[in-house]
Order: structure tokens, then sequence, then C-alpha cells
């Protein structure tokens, strides 16, 4: 018998973007204006408006005065687990046999610091001049409310008093709980002609669990008169409270099967699985797996092949969150604001009516240890991975929605809210079961080891060689809507579509190791590749551009190969020094044209695939007691 309890923490802040970016939605009163017009408007353009009769204008900006958003998550993670472990003897065999049972717990406090509630920002920048020439806030009831003017036109205006009336921090907590039973049992009961035949099989009960609690300015106005009774008050965040629940059984059958053992042919076996499982939101599904290796009458080499169907079950964030919010801007296509572009409330939600996610796979693969050439192993597969019904929101965001709802799509014009006017407030991305994904690739991995002599008073010298390689051939993805193209993203280096796939990776090492230090030199290389698969390139007599070719002058993105080198050195027994050059030539990541619709979006870099920091050094050191 044995019991566990685990305990973890973490906590992290990461600045979001600079300022906070409003795409055109500042209005900024001038010339003639009722009321007067904003005294922080530099005197030449308010004569501009004068001059052309202009009373008011939208103005863009980061508001670089404001300081920048902060993401801070603190996590605190507790698990208690309790099993027993054993063997018995039935039908003339052993078996052995484990069953556990564990509760996990999971609380999370998410904030972001330094965020704005936009009505007050709105109600600050809109300022007028005072009746002893002091800028005042125009709207009567923001001044009864406190309101602090805000001078959003230029940098190092702002004042603190000003910037903290419109602050604030929303928040979110989340409380996660997942139970699980389970029983395993296996066991060899029968000899079959080639050898001992196992079997293995055991069942599973899980309970996935959360709640969600918000703040009162995310999920109402919080008890003040200019907030937006409904919530969303919050440039960013604007979290909601959710709950949400699903369990699950599983019951499983697995068994080898020797099918072959002899010195002309050599030695092979099956293998096979099943799986059934029940979902309490998802439904049924049934999972299974095939395969088999053999060991040839060639020494050293090893064929496997393996066939297998499986299942990713939607989540608890993707059946049950809350909607996040986030200002976006879009075009619209209907009605009085057709062909304007302006900022609506972007809602990521969840749906309840999601399936589990399907995949085949296919794999083939050599392994080869000569035996006249000792140290040597050399492997190489292949794959194939077919993934229909994946579950994914639209890769062009809110913009892509509007469009399709106006191509005819009816199910996404319902995730547009419209107010009377028929001015869009708020468009959903929905995870739906429509995607699919077909990727096919070879992984390959060599290496070699050997004794050498030991230098400088060591003992026991040895050299290691060792690469890891990957290509990929094919990564199609296809979001299943009318009016979009598959999407190919092998050979993509860059991050436009999230997901950057270069058709090859590889990473080598050399070492050189005794028992009292250690020398390693690390190779990592990135092929190069294009910005997106669909870009058609050209200089002149291109075509017309389209939303799914557009025409680019260069759709190259360079690769990049980095140098590592790394060493130890043991001072005593209890007692080693270690110290890591990373990029040791100092390497620069390529520039990779973004295009975007916020500034935040804008990613030139990939730091998914480039070494952003260059040449980088660590030392330390390790104890043992």
């Amino acid at each position: 018998m044995w019991g566990s309890f685990n305990y973890g923490g973490v906590l992290t802040t990461a600045h979001s973007f600079p300022g906070q970016y409003r795409t055109g939605t500042l209005t900024i009163q001038c010339g003639n204006a009722a009321g007067g017009a904003n005294p922080f408007l530099p005197a030449s353009v308010n004569q501009a408006c004068v001059d052309n009769g202009i009373t008011s204008f939208a103005m863009g900006s980061y508001i670089a005065d404001l300081p920048d958003t902060v993401a801070v998550n603190e996590r605190n993670m507790h698990r208690f687990a309790v099993g027993l472990d054993g063997s018995f003897g039935l039908l003339g065999s052993e078996w052995r046999f484990n069953a556990y049972g564990a509760i996990g717990k999971t609380f999370t406090k998410s904030t972001i610091e330094n965020n704005t509630l936009s009505r007050l920002l709105f109600a600050a920048i809109d300022a007028v001049p005072g009746p002893d020439g002091v800028p005042v806030c125009r709207s009567a009831d923001a001044r009864a409310a406190g309101c602090v003017p805000l001078n959003g036109i230029g940098t190092g205006v702002a004042s603190q008093s000003a910037i903290d009336w419109i602050s604030g921090e929303p928040w979110l907590k989340t409380w996660l709980q997942q139970d699980v039973a389970a029983v395993n049992v296996s066991g060899e009961p029968l000899n079959g002609w080639a050898g001992p035949i196992s079997v293995a099989f055991g069942a599973e009960y899980r309970r996935e669990s959360f709640h969600q609690e918000a703040d009162a300015f995310s999920t109402g106005d919080g008890g003040n008169a200019l907030l937006a009774a409904g919530g969303n008050n919050w440039f960013t965040g604007n979290f909601r409270p959710s709950r949400g629940a699903f369990h699950v059984w599983e019951g499983y059958l697995e068994t080898v099967l020797p099918v072959f053992d002899s010195r002309q042919i050599g030695k092979g076996e099956l293998s096979g699985a099943v799986r059934a499982t029940s979902y309490s939101q998802s439904g049924y599904v049934t999972t299974s797996k095939v395969g088999g290796t053999w060991e040839t009458p060639l020494a050293g080499l090893r064929l496997r092949g393996i066939l297998s169907r499986d299942i990713r079950a939607p989540n608890l964030a993707e059946l049950f969150r809350a909607p996040s919010n986030l200002f976006s801007s879009f075009t619209d296509f209907t009605g009085p604001f057709a062909g304007q572009r302006y900022d609506v409330n972007q809602a990521t939600v969840s749906n309840l009516s999601l399936r589990p996610e399907k995949s085949n796979t296919f794999e083939v693969g050599a392994i080869y240890q000569p035996e006249w050439l000792p140290g040597v192993s050399a492997s190489v597969d292949f794959y194939r991975i077919k993934v229909d019904d994946a579950i994914s929101t639209l890769s062009g965001g809110i913009q892509q929605v509007a469009d399709l709802c106006q191509q005819g799509y009816q199910d996404l014009c319902a995730a547009i809210t419209r107010d009377a006017t028929g001015k869009a407030t708020e468009i959903r991305l929905t995870p739906i079961n429509l995607a699919s994904t077909l990727t096919k690739g070879l992984d390959i991995e060599a290496s070699y080891r050997t004794s050498a002599p030991a230098l400088f008073g060591a003992s026991d010298g040895k050299i290691t060689l060792r690469a890891l390689a990957t290509h990929v051939f094919r990564y199609t993805n296809e979001s299943g809507l009318p009016g979009t193209i598959a999407q190919e993203r092998a050979g993509v280096n860059s991050n436009a579509n999230g997901t950057a796939i270069p058709n090859w990776r590889l990473y080598a090492t050399q070492s050189y190791s005794t028992d009292k230090f250690s020398i390693t030199v690390i190779e990592r290389y990135v092929s190069s590749g294009v910005i997106a698969d669909n870009f058609i390139e050209c200089t002149s007599a291109c075509p017309v551009p389209t939303a799914n070719n557009p025409t680019i002058n260069d759709n190259h993105v360079a690769g990049a190969t980095y140098v590592d080198i790394g060493a130890t050195l043991k001072i005593t027994p209890k007692i080693e020094l270690y110290g890591k050059i990373d990029n040791v030539f100092n390497v620069d990541p390529p520039l990779v044209p973004y295009y975007g619709i916020n500034p935040y979006l804008v990613r030139s870099v990939n730091n998914g695939l480039y070494d952003l920091l260059g040449r980088f050094y660590r030392i330390g050191a390790r104890f043992s007691f």
C-alpha cells in the first residue's frame, strides 16, 4: 500500500502589450463644438477644425502614458493519492495488479494590473475648458462621479490622478478538481507456439469539474452608473463566472501475441488494444490499436509498424468556459455601417455541442544496431496522421465570421449581435467540430557511443555522438467552412496562423565525458521556409490578389543554425560546477512581416522557432548531501 501528497505553487507576471491601443474609438471634440473644443488639442489642429467646419473627429492611439497591462497568475495545486500494488495466482499463472484513487485540486487567481474601464476613459478623454480655464470632463454625470480629465494627445502629458481614476484590476478566481479511480491487471495466462501471450485489462473512472468567480466590473457596473450594467467594462479581461463538470468511464483490453520465433525468419509479434470510453457530455467512443515488430534474420535490424484509431474529447474550457472578451476591429458589411471599420467586443465562448476529435495514425519504421559496429544505433520512422472533426475556432477571427456570414453561412450570422441601429456590438468566436488536419513526415535518429582516452588524469573517457531530425512533408489544415481553402503549414516558418512547421529541424550533440569533467557541443538547425503557403510571390505581372491568395514580393523566411557549448567539472564527488553558452555565434532571428488588425498582434519574429536572446551565458553549481 502507498500514499502520496503533492503541492505546487506558481506565480507568474507577464507584460501583455505596451500602452492600451484604441483603434479609432477616441472621440475628440474640436472647432466650434458645443461646450468647447478639447483643451489638450494642439492649436493648429483645432484651427483646422474651425476652418473646415469640423466639430469632432475619431482618433486612434496607444495612449502610451498609460502603464503596460500586466497579467498576473497565481496557481496552487494539491494532490492526494492512495494505491495498492500486488500480485496473485490464478489459472496456473501469476497476475499483477495495481489500483489507486486520487483527488487533485487547483486554485488559480488571474489578475490584469493597470487595466482601464473603457467608459471612464472615454469620459476622461472628452475634456472641455473649465470656468477658470482648467480642463474638466465634459459630462456632468462624469464630473459628479469624480472624473479627472485625461490628456491622451502626446506622451508625458497625462496626469497620474486621471490615470488612477480610469484604472483598476479585473480578476478571475478558478477552482478546478479532478477525481480519479482506476484498477489495472496484467499477466501471461497462455503459452503460444512462439512464446507467452500477455494480456492486460482495466477500468477507470474520472470526474473533472470547475467553477469560476469574477470581479464586479466584468460582470456588471459595480455600482458605478457610468458603466454598462451588463459588464464587459474593462479594456481587456472582462472575465465571467462559469461552472461545469463531466465524468468518464473507461475499460480496456490489451494483448501481445508472439507469431514466430526461428533462426531462419527471425522473431515477430503482434500487439492489439481496444478501449471503450463513455463521456457524460460528449458520448460514447471506441478506440483501438494494432501493431507489430519483426526482429529480422539480419542481426541488429528490427522493423515496426502501428495502426491506431484515437480520439481527443473536448475539455472543460471548450465545453463550459465563460466568454473571454477583448475589443477588436473588423470591417462591417451590412446596413448603414457597411464598409466602416470599428471596434466590437470579441467574445471567445464555449460550445456544449462539441464532439470528440477523431484521428487515424499509421507509422512504420526500422531500427538498426549493427553487431559489426558496436555503439552505433540508427532509426527512421514514417508517420501519417489524419484528424477529423478537429475542434477549432476560425483562424481569421471576427473578420472571417463577418465575411462568411455575408457569404450566407447563417450559423455564423447568429454569432453577431447588433444594436437597434444595426451596428455590431459583439462577435462571438465559438469552437466547432469542422476542421481536419493531415500530416506526413519522417523522424530520424542516429547515435554512436565509444570509449576514448582519458585526459588530465581522469578515467573512463567516453565519446557520444547523437543526432535527431524531423522532416515534415505535409501538414494541411482545412477549416471545413465555405469560401476557405486548405492551408498548407509544412515549410511555413512564420507564426501568422498560430502554427510554424519548418520542413526540417535538426538537433545534434557531440560530447566527451570522464569521471572528472565533460564538454558538449550542440547544433540546432531550422530550415528556411515561407511566410504563408497560399501567398503568390511576384514582382511584376502579378495576378489580382484575393483573400485566399494574396500577392507578395518576397515570401521567403531564412533558416538558422545555432551552436551551443556546455561543460561540467567535478570539484569533489558531491560538488559539480557547470556552464553553458547558447547561440555562441550570436545569430540574429529573421524578421517575418505579419499582417494583423490590432497593433499588439504584430509579431515580426517567430519566437517558437528562432532564438531571440542572442548569445546567452549561464554558470552554476550542483551540490549533493
